[in-house]
């Protein structure tokens, strides 16, 4: 009798341990099973990128914009959780990047990224350090262009995103929109040259086709003065050399850290003798242009804007 007592509370103990198990195991059978449905919710593919083949998300939903290209995803219908168009935002970007964490590419935290849990950081040159660190957080991507090379970077993102149709929308209306201002400004110019004049607290440059140089000479077709630099982006000339370009018209901007000593630079210039014979300056074609101003043309929607100001500087509309 005894014994098959001792048999019985045997029984009984296996029964209430596997019970147990039983029940603790089933919540990590539900955590593996809901894991590898949301594994199985997302798609991927591999593209080809400056740094070798990446598996990405076809439908990437928290990007992390690392290189300037926050006005390009929005074109494309995506809003990043982090962009370096901050911290300071164009008044045109006001409002599209609400909630929207905004860095400077100099003073991007590795730990600021991870905290976002995004799915794709997009990254360039100029964040190239970090680069190995960001793999480790998320699928990443560095860009071979930069924003001087925008109209060859778009077409790259739109590629690795699948957006062609919508770059191609925008491009085409933006296309048209910047040659019928152009044909305009030519047409009551009588085909006068131009030139981008822009100081910063110890240079003097005057700007090829690049930034606001790009919208002018690219984009709006407009005439280059003779002798601006058309194989470069930019070209740092002497005072003296400055007053040899002669354009018909000149738009003239401030940059850099220091931007009241960049300023008592251009009165400098503003007081010669010479700047008073330029013909620009005769027929009062010299438009001054704040910092965020002559700026505009640095990225896709703010050439927008900037060819709508060009316009209506010189053809005298008010808005």
């Amino acid at each position: 009798m005894k014994r098959f007592m001792n048999v019985m509370i045997i029984f009984v103990l296996l029964f209430v341990f596997a019970g147990c198990s039983q029940k603790e195991s089933a919540p990590v059978a539900s955590n593996q099973e809901g894991a590898s449905q949301q594994a199985g919710d997302t798609e991927f593919k591999t593209v080809k990128t400056s740094r070798g083949e990446v598996k990405i998300p076809v439908h990437p939903k928290r990007v992390v914009d690392l290189a300037y290209a926050t006005e390009e995803l929005l074109i494309m219908g995506i809003k990043p959780v982090m962009s370096t168009s901050g911290p300071d935002l164009p008044d045109y970007l006001k409002g599209k990047l609400d909630g929207v964490e905004l860095v400077e590419t100099s003073s991007v935290k590795v730990e600021d990224v991870m905290a976002l849990q995004p799915d794709l950081i997009l990254t360039s040159n100029r964040t190239e350090k970090l680069y190995d660190q960001l793999t480790q957080i998320a699928p990443t991507v560095q860009l071979e262009g930069d924003f001087y090379t925008w109209r060859e970077r778009f077409p790259e993102m739109a590629s690795i995103l699948g957006k062609e149709k919508e770059m191609n929308e925008w491009l085409a209306q933006y296309d048209a929109k910047a040659k019928q201002i152009g044909d305009e400004i030519k047409k009551q110019s009588k085909d006068a040259t131009f030139a981008l004049y822009v100081t910063n607290a110890s240079q003097y440059r005057i700007y090829g086709k690049a930034l606001l140089g790009d919208v002018l000479f690219t984009d709006l077709g407009l005439p280059m003065a003779e002798g601006a630099p058309k194989e470069k982006l930019v070209e740092i000339v002497s005072l003296e050399n400055l007053y040899k370009f002669d354009p018909d018209y000149i738009f003239l901007g401030l940059y850099g850290s220091n931007l009241a000593v960049a300023q008592k630079k251009l009165d400098d210039m503003q007081k010669s003798e010479l700047w008073g014979k330029l013909k620009a300056v005769k027929n009062g074609h010299v438009y001054m242009l704040d910092n965020p101003t002559w700026s505009l043309g640095t990225f896709p929607l703010g050439k927008e804007k900037a060819i709508e100001m060009v316009r209506d500087l010189v053809l005298k509309k008010k808005n």
